[in-house]
């Protein structure tokens, strides 16, 4: 693998065309993905000598991340492609609501708050190493039905690969701790 910050001109025009196929792809199959990042290999994968990229993308439900309870992970795709067309694809959190209630979510400036007084409590550990905050799904099996309930997540950085991941993510709805990494 080659990381991006090594690219040539040639090598980063083909990561691009084979980003913007992916993404196209996805949209006519109707799925809803956020691009997260491209790895790009010249055959040295021990998987055929021809280039080829994969491309990495998160899904989304109505334009939020999904994040596994069991897991603690944003739910992400991958797609191998290079000159010939796709090879593989790996699709994960594809889901569609069937019925929606009305909730009212807790502000970013009222769940810093509550992050602050948690994390002087040391209810809550790694505060320091959050690299962002976004609002997401958290989902989670109930009664045989898949529940999506809304939550801040603190993200923390784990490589230029990987990207980020939940550090801990706070139910946005009543301020308690929905997922806290081991």
């Amino acid at each position: 693998m080659i990381m991006d910050a090594q690219w040539d001109a040639s090598q980063r025009l083909f990561a691009d065309e084979m980003r913007e196929k992916v993404m196209d792809i996805y949209d006519g199959l109707d799925l809803e993905m956020s691009y997260v990042n491209t790895r790009y290999y010249a055959g040295e994968d021990g998987q055929g000598t021809e280039e080829n990229c994969v491309i990495e993308t998160m899904a989304l439900l109505d334009g939020f991340p999904l994040i596994s309870t069991g897991q603690g992970d944003y739910m992400r795709s991958f797609c191998k492609i290079g000159h010939q067309g796709v090879s593989r694809m790996l699709l994960a959190g594809i889901f569609e609501m069937d019925s929606r209630e009305q909730l009212s979510v807790i502000s970013l400036d009222d769940v810093l708050k509550i992050v602050e007084m948690k994390a002087e409590k040391k209810d809550i550990y790694g505060y320091s190493r959050i690299t962002g905050i976004k609002l997401a799904y958290m989902f989670d099996v109930e009664d045989e039905k898949i529940v999506f309930d809304p939550v801040w997540c603190f993200d923390t950085a784990i490589d230029d690969v990987n990207g980020d991941i939940p550090l801990f993510c706070v139910d946005a709805c009543t301020g308690e701790i929905a997922y806290m990494s081991p």
